[in-house]
């Protein structure tokens, strides 16, 4: 479980690109796997419905995958994908183990606004992050892989509404 954070961590930084992830689909499946965990651990500790969480995560990261799959595809570079989704559902592992932090902050009568406040930094870094992601995915640049990062969030949000579920980690 370590070696998977020392392996995402540094992609979270932005000092190693989706290219240096092992091609791994067991590291894929232990990414998505633990995406889901988190889920769930956030839903109950924020007390919503378990079962909606998880359908919304499910629907977020097919929708995401989906995404990613024709980008990379509409490029060329289709042999890219499993690393990208590697990195992508590894670095929401990260994301999601300090969402769990935020959450239990907030349950433990820190300020709302400042919890609020670093919620907020953690979305736009995630956006960055995904950006640093895709760019090096499709070899473009790290602002117009952030426009495709914030191109993809926007339908997720719409998603999340239709649902009308919280997505969790």
């Amino acid at each position: 479980m370590l070696d998977f954070f020392r392996l995402m961590v540094p992609v979270t930084l932005l000092r190693r690109g989706p290219e240096r992830i092992p091609y791994s689909q067991s590291l894929l499946v232990m990414g998505i796997a633990l995406c889901t965990l988190l889920t769930i651990t956030a839903a109950s500790m924020a007390e919503r419905p378990v079962g909606m969480a998880v359908l919304t995560f499910a629907a977020l990261a097919t929708f995401y995958a989906g995404a990613i799959l024709f980008l990379l595809t509409l490029y060329g570079l289709r042999n890219r994908a499993l690393q990208t989704l590697t990195a992508a559902f590894g670095v929401g592992v990260v994301f999601g183990v300090v969402e769990l932090f935020l959450l239990f902050m907030a349950g433990s009568g820190v300020d709302e606004g400042l919890i609020a406040v670093a919620a907020l930094a953690l979305q736009l870094w995630a956006i960055l992050v995904d950006g640093f992601i895709i760019s090096g995915a499709l070899n473009i640049s790290l602002s117009l892989g952030c426009l495709l990062s914030f191109s993809i969030l926007l339908p997720q949000v719409a998603l999340i509404t239709a649902i009308g579920g919280g997505g969790g980690a």
